[in-house]
């Protein structure tokens, strides 16, 4: 994150991975996410993360999605896979 005065702010690109059960893949490119956060606000972050919501519409084969965070600026990623609930 970027210190700029008294907040600290950083803009992330998310994209979206579906992977299916026979190993396809399709990638969307999701809307940026812009953080501009207190200090307060950012010590919160660092102890418990940042919560980051989005809709997808997803294919009906895909099982699992993975969510792909990108800070351009540091060239830094995070990654995480989650599956589908397909029962709701």
């Amino acid at each position: 994150m970027l210190k700029e005065g008294t907040r600290y702010k950083r803009n992330l690109t998310i994209a979206f991975v579906e992977l299916g059960s026979s190993g396809e893949r399709t990638m969307a490119a999701g809307p940026p996410v812009d953080l501009d956060m207190s200090g307060e606000e950012y010590a919160k972050a660092l102890a418990g993360g940042i919560e980051i919501t989005r809709d997808a519409m997803l294919d009906a084969k895909t099982m699992r999605v993975r969510v792909v965070a990108l800070d351009r600026n540091s060239e830094l990623a995070g990654t995480v896979t989650v599956a589908v609930d397909r029962t709701q």
